[in-house]
């Protein structure tokens, strides 16, 4: 049979059931089979586009938040009479988020605009939910100890864009079939 296995409350995206689905001594008849035998991930992978823009969505949302957070903690936060932001490294940080966050948000629009292009949303996905968690780092950073502190803005949304790579199709799992798909092209 199919059972559902909950397994607790994540750390991040708190609105979102963590569990698993526990198939065991499942019999499927021959014409409800999706694909061929063995195929499995590929089918999987397959229908699972609509879930990867999805998630890349959600990535792109808390990237450009924490990216917009702490450019305004970057102009607001005055030391010494001047804003930090007007540092020249820090305002050079900055320009690389801002830069990270459209790239991530155009291959996202190509993935939602170029529906025949099978590995767009997985790259759109991939590589907006990596960018989420490296600008998570930098606004934790950029931030100083407001970054850091439990309960704020940057804490959420830094632990929402870790859980991304884990949800929507794993990163990891992702990287291998994306890649022995590009090796098929």
């Amino acid at each position: 049979g199919i059972n559902a296995e909950y397994m607790g409350s994540g750390m991040g995206i708190r609105g979102t059931a963590w569990g698993e689905l526990v198939v065991t001594n499942c019999f499927v008849p021959k014409d409800n089979v999706l694909g061929k035998e063995g195929q499995g991930t590929k089918v999987v992978f397959s229908m699972a586009q609509p879930y990867l823009i999805g998630g890349a969505s959600v990535a792109v949302g808390l990237a450009s938040g924490l990216y917009e957070h702490t450019k305004r903690h970057l102009k607001d936060r005055i030391v010494n009479g001047k804003a930090i932001g007007e540092k020249h490294g820090l305002h050079m940080r900055l320009m690389e988020l801002g830069a990270k966050v459209e790239a991530s948000r155009s291959l996202l629009y190509r993935a939602c605009v170029e529906t025949d292009q099978f590995l767009l949303p997985f790259h759109a996905k991939l590589f907006a939910s990596e960018t989420a968690i490296d600008i998570a780092r930098e606004a934790m950073q950029l931030n100083g100890a407001t970054g850091y502190v439990q309960g704020t803005l940057v804490e959420r949304l830094t632990r929402d864009a870790f859980a991304i790579p884990l949800h929507f199709e794993n990163n990891d799992m992702m990287k291998s079939f994306i890649g022995s798909m590009i090796l098929k092209q």
